[in-house]
């Protein structure tokens, strides 16, 4: 299975947004509110701008058999093969099996919502990942924590897109 450590495996998904990409089942798309800055239904957005990347039952499958493919024979399960095949929950999966699952999954959700914000020419939220910590926590934490704990979360690709004004790189010692 591929390394999650400098991705979201230690942090969720921001809910609209994990939402946005796995919500295949409904008949409403979802856009992404330019107003709100967030991940809406097209019917409830104040400022809908492109269509969020919702996936296809058929990707999901193919996110599901990637998995499989990926789980080592020792570590195989004979429900693996009937999960993968059939539209199953996670938890029909043996909690060795479920926990790996939910990692891949939300590595795909967050490659996937990474190379839509690029396509689209829009910067991703700073809060499409958050801890598990300040999931439903009020704001407590001053400006410099908060941006200094997002920075712990972001990717390679996320910080060299990172800007700092020259007025605050000229403050550093050399």
């Amino acid at each position: 299975m591929a390394d999650t450590t400098s991705g979201p495996s230690q942090a969720r998904i921001r809910t609209d947004l994990w939402r946005a990409v796995l919500d295949f089942s409904g008949d409403e798309k979802y856009v992404w509110d330019q107003d709100g800055l967030a991940a809406r239904r097209a019917s409830e957005a104040r400022d809908p701008g492109p269509d969020m990347p919702t996936i296809t039952p058929e990707q999901f499958t193919g996110w599901k058999k990637a998995f499989a493919a990926s789980v080592d024979d020792s570590d195989r399960d004979e429900r693996l093969d009937e999960w993968t095949e059939r539209r199953l929950p996670a938890s029909f999966l043996p909690p060795h099996l479920k926990h790996r699952w939910n990692g891949h999954l939300k590595v795909e959700v967050h490659k996937r919502l990474l190379d839509w914000f690029e396509a689209q020419n829009l910067a991703p939220p700073a809060d499409l990942l958050v801890t598990r910590d300040s999931v439903d926590t009020s704001p407590g934490p001053d400006l410099r924590q908060r941006l200094i704990a997002c920075m712990r979360l972001m990717t390679q690709d996320e910080l060299e897109r990172v800007q700092i004004p020259a007025s605050v790189l000229l403050r550093l010692k050399p």
